[in-house]
């Protein structure tokens, strides 16, 4: 008997809020067990990489608070910890995309008649698995350059304005006035360009398309269902967040509890400095992140849910009455 027991909806059909999250909840509820032994056969050697790199950026954090070391030398660490950790990261975001969405593209498969392709998910092995997912690396690059370009463009943008805004508010004598005026103008842009960036994501995942094309596309989406893609954020952030928070507290607590250590006892702290107190900091720090990729997981089906509901929306062909509430 499948795993699945419910009828698995059409990615691309219209969605209330409500239907976002019910869709999301099915999806997790139904492959959780194959998402979760995915993401740890081969997420799981990069977190231990990524909190290998945390570790040794607090370690120089801890050593540049109490003075200890040549400044020189804690810079060049520091740069090249950061500078692995963001490698690290790429690497591990682009897979973690191709799992997710590779799973949600089997999930959606239909046979001729209608019924779902895959109807037990849980069984397909990593050997059958890897082509599948592979095949999706391409679309994730391309999404992660588009998110790097928004990301690159807002930043430009926003010192130019920056620069303008203080200008205008020095010749006029009100550096105070300025300083809110250029907080309020980068809130205002980072939320107006929230639901676009998220767009990409999906966009390039589900379609074969061309890179300014799908910049295109997801600009359009993302305008036009702006009130949706903001609600879901805000809604599966913050549940993600709690949960995240509650797994992260081990790690958080124990690299305050070393930093403050470090500052008062100006480095001769054997405690919070000791073998064993290292190795569970870094076994923390492993399932933070770990963590952290399942449960923005959870982000990644909710916004694939969305963008089904613009794409239909906007492009579909089928008559729909624009009643409130379908963002």
């Amino acid at each position: 008997m499948g795993f699945i027991q419910h009828q698995v909806p059409p990615l691309y059909r219209r969605r209330t809020f409500s239907d976002k999250f019910t869709d999301t909840t099915d999806f997790i509820t139904a492959n959780w067990r194959v998402l979760l032994r995915m993401l740890t056969i081969v997420l799981l050697p990069l977190c231990l990489l990524q909190a290998l790199n945390v570790n040794t950026l607090m370690s120089s954090m801890y050593g540049d608070m109490v003075g200890n070391g040549d400044v020189s030398d804690t810079l060049v660490g520091f740069a090249l910890n950061y500078g692995a950790l963001m490698v690290f990261g790429i690497i591990a975001t682009v897979l973690f995309i191709c799992i997710v969405y590779t799973l949600m593209q089997l999930y959606h498969e239909q046979n001729a008649d209608g019924t779902p392709a895959h109807p037990n998910l849980n069984s397909i092995t990593f050997a059958q698995f890897r082509p599948l997912m592979m095949r999706q690396v391409r679309s994730a690059c391309k999404a992660i350059g588009a998110f790097l370009l928004f990301f690159v463009l807002l930043m430009v943008f926003m010192v130019v304005a920056a620069v303008v805004f203080a200008t205008m508010t020095t010749s006029l004598g009100s550096n105070e006035a300025g300083v809110v005026l250029v907080v309020i103008f980068v809130y205002a842009i980072v939320l107006m360009l929230l639901p676009p960036i998220a767009m990409v994501v999906p966009v390039f995942s589900f379609e074969k398309i061309g890179f300014w094309a799908g910049l295109k596309k997801s600009l359009v989406y993302g305008f036009k269902t702006w009130r949706g893609v903001v609600a879901v954020m805000i809604v599966v952030g913050l549940m993600v967040g709690m949960v995240l928070g509650v797994l992260g507290l081990p790690f958080l607590m124990m690299t305050m509890f070393k930093a403050l250590f470090a500052v008062q006892t100006s480095g001769e702290y054997t405690f919070t400095n000791s073998v064993w107190y290292s190795f569970l900091q870094y076994l923390s720090a492993i399932v933070y992140v770990y963590a952290s990729y399942i449960g923005y997981a959870v982000m990644l089906v909710a916004l694939a849910y969305q963008y089904g509901h613009a794409r239909e929306k906007i492009d579909g062909d089928e008559f729909f009455d624009n009643a409130n509430g379908y963002d």
